[in-house]
Order: structure tokens, then sequence, then C-alpha cells
């Protein structure tokens, strides 16, 4: 009886422990990945890696709050949450289910790579003649990166003050246009970085002369390529910063770049009218798709829109130009960023 026990124990364990497959390899975009000192591992017949490793080779950035147990990445406009030794997870505050959770092994976090890389927006296929996993990023006609400036500021006493984390896109090219494209992104991101440091900083040293300060504040950026094809390259900026209170603000910035001129598009060239034409037919058209939803919008929302449509904000994306709104400009902080689709030919 005693011996049944034992190989009860035994095959139980055998079932939950993780089996380690040499062979099986990682491949992202014809790269294949090196895992150094943790191979993947295989549990119930899904590959798990470091999740430090592969976040940062899919482009992402990765934070673990040792405290909770709790993995925080994103990339773009999307944000995953994974807890170790749970099965729930989230995706941009959408939660979702695992079939295994993220473990720890050789003191490395091991996390589920098809959804990891599905919630970044990978495409995932596993070969089995050669036990390899292909990932691919979809991309439009260039390969661009994605580059962080990030780091925490303390207080003397320790306290994190600030922390911040600043994305930039990056055009994997050596040609004249990319250089011109790349030293404008980063440009925006330093801009961005020097503020907070220059502003956020100071007001979170202030923060701590209360009983009970909200800290520490964050400023992030990020980005979303919107449009990459022919000679266009549209990209969207989000501009976050929290500074104690109920939420953070942000707004939005968006570039359009030509790359056989090298420079900024304006409204006008995607259109190929006058700026006063555009601002008539920007108005006409957001003007009729605010009385489809009057309740989304200020009661006045008119008062004030032609204005502001002199200098709109706006981003090429497949769908067609979008027009957007930064939150309180036309409708409250509830409805976020406010975004019209007009339809191009």
């Amino acid at each position: 009886m005693k011996l049944f026990k034992v190989f009860a124990v035994v095959f139980c364990l055998m079932l939950i422990m993780p089996a380690v497959y040499a062979e099986v390899s990682v491949v992202i975009d014809d790269n294949r990945i090196a895992f150094d000192d943790q191979p993947p591992v295989v549990v119930n017949e899904r590959v798990f890696v470091p999740l430090r490793k592969i976040f940062e080779e899919l482009g992402a950035y990765v934070t673990w709050d040792a405290d909770n147990n709790t993995i925080y990445a994103g990339r773009r406009f999307t944000n995953v949450v994974f807890t170790l030794n749970e099965t729930k997870y989230s995706i941009d505050y959408n939660e979702k289910e695992l079939d295994v959770a993220p473990f720890a092994q050789n003191n490395r976090t091991l996390v589920p790579l098809r959804a990891v890389s599905e919630a970044l927006g990978a495409d995932v296929m596993w070969s089995g003649e050669d036990s390899t996993v292909y990932i691919s990023i979809p991309r439009g006609e260039h390969i661009i990166k994605d580059r962080y400036i990030e780091g925490t500021e303390f207080y003397e006493d320790g306290t994190p003050l600030l922390t911040y984390r600043v994305a930039y896109p990056e055009i994997e090219a050596d040609e004249q246009y990319a250089q011109v494209f790349n030293g404008m992104c980063k440009d925006y991101a330093d801009k961005y970085y020097k503020m907070a440091i220059d502003e956020a900083l100071v007001e979170a040293k202030d923060e701590m002369a209360y009983e009970f300060p909200q800290l520490p504040y964050s400023v992030e950026a990020s980005f979303d390529v919107k449009y990459d094809d022919y000679n266009i390259i549209s990209v969207l900026f989000c501009f976050y910063q929290y500074n104690g209170g109920a939420h953070g603000n942000y707004y939005n910035q968006a570039i359009t770049y030509n790359i056989e001129t090298g420079e900024i598009l304006d409204i006008t060239d995607i259109l190929s009218i006058t700026k006063n034409e555009a601002q008539n037919m920007l108005y006409r058209f957001i003007e009729a798709e605010c009385k489809k939803e009057p309740d989304r919008f200020y009661y006045d929302v008119n008062e004030g829109l032609y204005a502001s449509l002199a200098e709109p904000k706006w981003y090429v994306a497949e769908d067609g130009l979008h027009i957007f709104f930064d939150p309180y400009e036309i409708a409250p902080f509830s409805e976020g960023t406010v975004d019209f689709v007009m339809p191009l030919e």
C-alpha cells in the first residue's frame, strides 16, 4: 500500500512538472531566439519562455512587481497583466483565462508564449516537424522598432518619486529618409522626457510634504504606427501624466511623414484642397457625426468647433482619415479620445 502511494505521488508530480524539450525553438520574424540560461519548457502542450526575454524580443516593455508577483507589459497601445501562479490575466483591462498559469523556475518567471505573443498583436504558428514556434509581427512596408527611454527618480530617502517610460518608433534602415524620421521621433521622445523631469519631478518632490503623498507620479508616452505603405508613414503618439488625484491626464499628437520628400504632411496634402476648403469639409462632416450620438458630446459642441479645425489633429489609417479630439475638448473625460473616420478614395 505504501509503495502504491509513493508511485501515485510521483505520477502526480510528473503531471504538473514542466517538461523541458531541448529541441523546442522560437523564431521571431526569421530570427532564432537564444535562451541562454533557461530554455523553453512545455506544460500541458503549452510552450513557456522567460518573460523578460520574450517581451523584449517582441519590442515590448516589461515591469515585474515583486510585492504582488505581477507582470506588467505592453507594446504600442496594448497592455497585458499576468500574475505568477494564476490563470487569470488581462489585456487592456479585459479579463482572460489561461490553461496553465505563469510559474517560476531556476529564478526565472516563465510565461505562456502563445498567449503573450497574441496579446501583443503577433501571429503564432507551431511546427511539429521541427518543434519550432514561429512568431511574426504584423507590419507595413518598413521594419519599425520600438525604442524606450525609461527609469525611476527617487527622493533622498529612497522613496520613488517619478517613473517614466517614453516609447518612440525607429525605422531599421540606413537610408536618409529613415535617419530623418528617426531623428524627428527621437526629438519628440527627448522633449517629453525632459518635460517630465523638469515639471513632474518638481511636483512630485512637493508632494512629499503631505502626510500621505500619492506617489510615485508617472509619465508615459506610447505610439502606434497607423499607416505604413507606399511613401507615407502615419504615427499616433499618446502622452500620459499622473500627478496624483483620481486619474491621470493625456493628450495625443500625430505625424504623417512623406518618405520621398522627407517632410511632415499637412491635411491639405492628403485631401488635395486648400486649408479653408479642408476646414469647411471637416466641420460639416464632424457636425453631422455628432448629431448621430448627441448624448456623447457637450451640448454646445459646435461652439468653437470650426475654429479648432483650422489646425485639426489627424492621422491616416487603412480605413481612412482620422480626425481626433483629446478628452474634454468636445466630450467629457469618460468618452476618452473621440475619433472620427472619414473614408478616403
